[in-house]
């Protein structure tokens, strides 16, 4: 399941890095359409036990490691699914603790949730309407 929700992910990230980054409008349709049938699939058949949680929800539950002389940081196995395979994708190339990832990094990513999300729900908007 998890294989799964690891390939979603990923094809979630290029879809929005071919939205992000084309100008060809056949492609930017084309990117919106996979994001739209992943969002389809998120509603339909949601995997991990969070996958109904928002980003405030989450953040709330996953708790922040201090400890002295080391940036504050957040446990991998602290962020519940889907949450920590969609945080692990996006966050591919990064900076990290051997226990975990910055906690800077892991709120930077929810905010940056929220705004593709918006984002994406007003051009699937626009998508309805061509």
């Amino acid at each position: 399941m998890l294989t799964h929700l690891k390939l979603r992910e990923q094809t979630r990230r290029s879809a929005l890095r071919s939205l992000k980054s084309s100008f060809n409008f056949k492609d930017r349709q084309a990117a919106l359409r996979e994001l739209s049938a992943i969002l389809q699939q998120d509603r339909e058949y949601p995997i991990g036990e969070a996958a109904h949680l928002s980003t405030a929800e989450v953040q709330a539950l996953v708790p922040v490691t201090v400890v002295d002389g080391y940036l504050p940081y957040v446990r991998d196995s602290d962020i519940p699914e889907p949450w920590a395979t969609r945080f692990a994708v996006a966050s591919v190339g990064s900076t990290r603790q051997l226990n975990g990832s910055y906690a800077c990094d892991w709120e930077n990513f929810l905010i940056l949730w929220d705004q593709e999300h918006a984002r994406l729900i007003d051009a699937l908007e626009d998508l309805d309407d061509v």
